[in-house]
């Protein structure tokens, strides 16, 4: 029992330290790519103009 109160500052220290670790990893990437938005507005203008062999990005030939 007195083994188990000793640890328990240290397990509660890891998660801490992990949970700190986890959170600011998360930040590191974006939740959407910021390419996405890109290719879903090419596949619109495909679409559209009903060319299905060039892509375009603002009526621009991509």
């Amino acid at each position: 029992m007195n083994q188990l109160h000793r640890s328990r500052p240290l397990v509660i220290f890891l998660l801490v330290a992990f949970c700190a670790v986890w959170f600011y990893a998360l930040s590191a990437r974006t939740l959407v790519p910021t390419d996405e938005g890109r290719y879903a507005e090419m596949g619109r203008e495909m679409v559209v103009t009903n060319d299905w062999i060039t892509p375009r990005l603002n009526g621009i030939k991509y």
